[in-house]
């Protein structure tokens, strides 16, 4: 755990170099023994402790060198925030939510499904959302994603999923352009429909919290049975059918130190082709059963550097919503995201979490319907303007903290357009908003990604070789996609 401890200690340390506020530029500097480091999203350089302060001073007007690296990259990261607020909403992934029930009572649901809910998605709505999808890739020449999540289980019935398929795989047609479709499932499902799924879709999402222990009593069916033999059995079927496998695990407080346990699980029995791992959401159910604050969030990071190892060992891809620094984004709207989310009663949502056409109206975070009169999908376009620049503002706390460009703030346990979550000290249920600097999700997030960091500096070149200046005293690396 020390090792750990230190990391946030050096990530909680990391301070700007220059004034972050207009005219500023977002460069930060973290400070160790023998070395500083100095970062930017898309650079990082290294200096030797003697000549550190005199590179900090170069980084106020020195356009050349390494010091003119920063400052250019840094430069090209406030621009990208300002086109990611102005860019059209021109949506290149469909996300259908057929419907808002499940036959799974996880612990821990952000969107409480209901087993009888009735209220589904039309299929007329969804193949006007199709139309309109794949209309924006055909313009963009990009192929066109189609996603089946939501706030139910999308397979509890195979036909409205086939049905709905089908409409996008002929509007995509109909464009000319590629469909990737992926499908989240609980896993619990016949064996003809599994072999169906495995059969129709390119990716398979598939939720499982780990050995029985875990998966039995974090994700029981609706009537208490176990699920963790019946989510095996559907995971080797998806692999046996050639479709790529995605796991996702939540992991409870209760779980952060057994992460190594789980992923060993789930590697060697699941085998998927990625991995990804998130923290409860403090939504829904999961805001009565979180029980985690900003104090538990080295423990959790210690176990996930041993899942990312593992991973890393296997060859195996691991994401989480906590570690994200591959690009510049800010909360997980769907606008932001270039996303057309649609839900029972036909509405199209900003935000993954609303599920059900009412509670988006009543959010405001509606930003289209289906129409059946002139059977259209209409957008509104003057929300989206709304939202897209105040999702990408951060509060001023945020300002001179190095990860401001990688950082999906309070969401997605709250909204960060809501100023009391936003603003307040605490939310009362001990958790706490998600952004404050002590907070978990806050932690979290800056110590992943100081890691990262570190470990970019790690192949800096060394003294007397290409990419290293000796005259400035530092060294430097441009870092691409792959930073994570």
């Amino acid at each position: 755990m020390s090792d750990t401890l230190s990391l946030f200690a050096r990530a909680e340390a990391v301070r700007p170099v220059l004034s972050t506020r207009s005219p500023g530029l977002p460069i930060f500097r973290g400070t160790e023994q023998h070395r500083s480091l100095f970062y930017t999203p898309g650079c990082v350089c290294t200096c030797p402790a003697e000549k550190a302060e005199g590179f900090a001073a170069r980084l106020a007007s020195d356009d050349t060198g390494w010091s003119g690296a920063l400052r250019q990259r840094a430069r090209a990261a406030v621009r990208e925030r300002s086109r990611l607020a102005e860019r059209p909403f021109q949506p290149e992934c469909l996300t259908v939510c057929l419907n808002n029930a499940c036959n799974l009572r996880c612990i821990y649901c952000h969107s409480e499904p209901d087993s009888k809910a009735l209220e589904r998605l039309t299929l007329d709505a969804i193949a006007a959302g199709a139309e309109f999808v794949a209309g924006c890739c055909r313009d963009q020449q990009r192929p066109m994603y189609a996603v089946f999540h939501g706030g139910g289980e999308p397979l509890l019935e195979r036909r409205p999923c086939e049905e709905a398929l089908r409409a996008i795989q002929a509007a995509a047609a109909r464009s000319g352009i590629a469909l990737v479709s992926y499908v989240a499932t609980n896993g619990m499902m016949p064996v003809e429909r599994a072999r169906w799924m495995a059969d129709s879709f390119d990716r398979v999402g598939v939720s499982c919290d780990g050995p029985p222990q875990w998966q039995d009593q974090q994700r029981p069916g609706i009537d208490g049975r176990r699920t963790s033999a019946i989510v095996e059995r559907t995971a080797q079927i998806v692999r046996e059918n050639g479709a790529q496998l995605l796991v996702r695990t939540t992991i409870t407080r209760a779980g952060f130190d057994s992460q190594a346990e789980i992923a060993r699980y789930l590697l060697d029995r699941l085998a998927p082709d990625e991995f990804v791992l998130e923290p409860i959401y403090a939504a829904g159910r999961g805001r009565r059963s979180a029980g985690y604050d900003g104090a538990d969030a080295p423990a959790f990071v210690r176990g996930y550097r041993e899942v990312r190892r593992l991973a890393h060992e296997r060859g195996v891809g691991l994401e989480s919503s906590v570690h994200w620094l591959s690009a510049q984004h800010g909360p997980h709207c769907q606008v932001l995201r270039q996303v057309l989310n649609l839900v029972p009663g036909d509405v199209a949502t900003a935000c993954f979490k609303r599920s059900r056409g009412s509670d988006a109206l009543a959010s405001r975070m509606a930003i289209g319907r289906y129409e059946p009169g002139g059977r259209t999908l209409s957008i509104d376009e003057r929300r989206i303007e709304e939202l897209r620049p105040a999702l990408l503002s951060p509060p001023s706390r945020c300002l001179e903290c190095f990860n401001q460009f990688h950082c999906g703030g309070l969401c997605p346990d709250a909204c960060p357009l809501d100023p009391a979550k936003s603003e307040a000290a605490d939310t009362g249920d001990g958790l706490g908003p998600a952004s404050e600097p002590n907070g978990f999700r806050c932690r979290v997030q800056r110590a992943l990604a100081w890691l990262s960091i570190e470990e970019a500096a790690s192949a800096v070149p060394a003294p007397g070789t290409e990419g290293c200046d000796e005259t400035q005293g530092v060294a430097g690396v441009l870092l691409g996609d792959s930073a994570q």
